[in-house]
């Protein structure tokens, strides 16, 4: 059996424009809640939003984004996380970042959460959401770096292959 990869250009975007259509879908249902203000149908959206956000985040009333009577559904680092990813996953698409050594800032992002969530356990200073987006944005921004350059290494392996 032979893989076809199809035409360089749409096969080097097809996954990353499919990732960003999902993390585009996980940060509006973020914020559904504000929908359902505009008109009734987007309850059904803010309930399966609801559901399913609760796979990927713990959404701990505490820890979430409060807007008097609305609240996202993902807490302060998820949120960060997600939306970190998405924008810089489109900026990565536009300018077509490809030698970013995106490695050493992952591990750093990933230093830099662990330190967060040491800290806080042990009493140093009490959660914070500015803290805890700030360390979600930068490991999302990271994380899709990682993403898109394994995504490409793996799609050169496959066009090398044929």
């Amino acid at each position: 059996m032979h893989l076809q990869i199809p035409d360089k250009n749409v096969s080097n975007k097809i996954i990353p424009i499919s990732v960003l259509i999902l993390l585009s879908i996980i940060n509006l249902s973020n914020f559904s809640q504000f929908l359902v203000g505009t008109s009734d149908v987007f309850i059904y959206f803010y309930v399966a939003s609801q559901n399913l956000l609760s796979l990927i985040c713990h959404q701990q009333e505490s820890k979430l984004f409060d807007f008097g009577n609305y609240h996202s559904l993902l807490c302060s680092r998820c949120t960060g996380i997600y939306f970190g990813a998405f924008m810089n996953g489109i900026v990565i698409m536009i300018f077509e970042i490809k030698k970013f050594r995106w490695t050493k800032f992952f591990y750093f992002s990933i230093f830099l959460m662990i330190a967060d969530i040491i800290f806080y356990q042990l009493k140093f200073y009490d959660y914070s959401q500015i803290i805890a987006i700030a360390t979600g944005l930068i490991f999302g921004i990271t994380s899709i770096g990682i993403l898109f350059m394994a995504i490409d290494i793996l799609v050169k392996e496959f066009k090398g292959s044929e």
